[in-house]
């Protein structure tokens, strides 16, 4: 993977057979070939309009205390909840990052179910993450990906100062807290997001 300031890795680690799987879902995404267009989810700012929130921040991680701290984590100098729109709150990154790079790790409370702001780690584990990785909106052209056993975030796409982050809940996901009606517009939208072993709701199943 590209190295990116703080957050390089040293060249071994990339050829683990952990990190092997982890590039080929980066490939599948474009994230080691030309620049893809981008679609983020439309019920939400594609970017910060407020320039006052990109001005440069004090470093402070945005976890509380009770979370042991490790170098990785995310710092409130590069990432920032903001109330999106009427929707909710989002994620957004306030610096730049390569496709293909390792943006934060991530960490929060292990809980055995379902919660608004927890993924799934394995079934019946979950991670409840209010802070951080919880607070991601969905697309199905997401521009980050989690790989929830090592607790990083990777960068599928080239992401710009002020965007919003995204994942996809169902590669994470078996069964979601809300399934929902999906508007992010790109050409590959599932219309309705549930998890991998949720059903269709009968009224929102489409012919392909």
């Amino acid at each position: 993977f590209p190295s990116n300031s703080r957050l390089a890795r040293s060249g071994d680690e990339r050829f683990t057979n952990q990190n092997m799987d982890k590039t080929c879902i980066l490939e599948q995404h474009g994230a080691f070939g030309n620049s893809v267009t981008k679609h983020e989810a439309r019920r939400y700012p594609r970017t910060i309009t407020n320039r006052q929130t990109l001005r440069d921040h004090d470093r402070k991680p945005l976890y509380p205390d009770y979370i042991p701290a490790h170098p990785d984590h995310p710092d409130a100098s590069d990432f920032q909840v903001l109330d999106a729109s009427e929707k909710g709150k989002g994620l957004y990154s306030l610096r730049s990052f390569r496709r293909g790079s390792l943006m934060a790790r991530f960490d929060g409370v292990t809980v055995p179910m379902v919660l608004q702001h927890s993924l799934q780690k394995s079934p019946g584990v979950h991670l409840h993450d209010p802070y951080f990785i919880g607070m991601l909106a969905h697309s199905c052209d997401p521009n980050v990906m989690l790989d929830m056993q090592a607790h990083e975030m990777w960068a599928l796409k080239d992401i710009t100062a002020g965007e919003l982050l995204t994942m996809d809940y169902m590669s994470t996901e078996d069964q979601l807290f809300v399934t929902f009606d999906c508007s992010c517009g790109c050409p590959n939208c599932r219309r309705h997001i549930t998890g991998r072993k949720q059903a269709l709701p009968p009224a929102t199943c489409h012919a392909a």
